[in-house]
């Protein structure tokens, strides 16, 4: 990975030890968060130090997300959604029963909702505690699909409105929840 100026200027090139599949994300001190095949999740400081790494026990296909408390979440490639510490700890794992997507995280108000899919065909939503918020079976409910791949959440007091895009159509859906 490389950190380049908008000269164009290499200012510094991190190994990851594998494969980037997926876009790395930076938190708002500036800590670079990226997931390699070599089934690691690395901190890079702003300056291209190594911060730490977490070994997800497989190799990464999806970006993190991370809240306002630096909490990292990430899809595991043991079909668990893991909530990871500041410090690159491991803090919990919810589980589901198939691949889990890149995950995004919500506010509703102070509190920090996560969203993802998995290719069990739910759309979840936890909040930090890992309690459930939302389960919906998209095959069910919504499409008969077995897969989304982006997701955008809308959240207001009287509903929710997801924005999804189905790999087979590769066009917006919208599911509307009233709260």
């Amino acid at each position: 990975m490389y950190a380049i100026s908008p000269e164009g200027v290499i200012n510094w090139k991190f190994d990851i030890g594998g494969t980037l599949r997926a876009a790395p994300v930076v938190d708002i001190d500036g800590v670079i968060f990226a997931g390699s095949s070599d089934h690691n999740l690395y901190a890079i400081n702003p300056d291209g130090s190594f911060l730490w790494k977490f070994d997800s026990g497989g190799p990464i296909y999806t970006a993190p997300a991370i809240n306002k408390q630096g909490t990292i979440f990430l899809g595991c490639p043991d079909k668990n959604l893991c909530s990871i510490d500041p410090d690159g700890k491991l803090m919990w794992k919810f589980q589901t029963y198939g691949a889990v997507n890149a995950p995004i995280v919500k506010y509703n108000g102070a509190e920090s909702l996560v969203y993802f899919t998995s290719k069990d065909e739910h759309l979840y939503a936890l909040n930090e505690n890992r309690n459930v918020i939302l389960n919906i079976a998209w095959r069910q409910s919504i499409v008969p699909v077995r897969l989304m791949f982006r997701v955008m959440v809308f959240w207001s007091e009287a509903a929710i409105i997801i924005f999804f895009c189905t790999p087979m159509t590769r066009s917006w859906h919208k599911y509307l929840r009233m709260t």
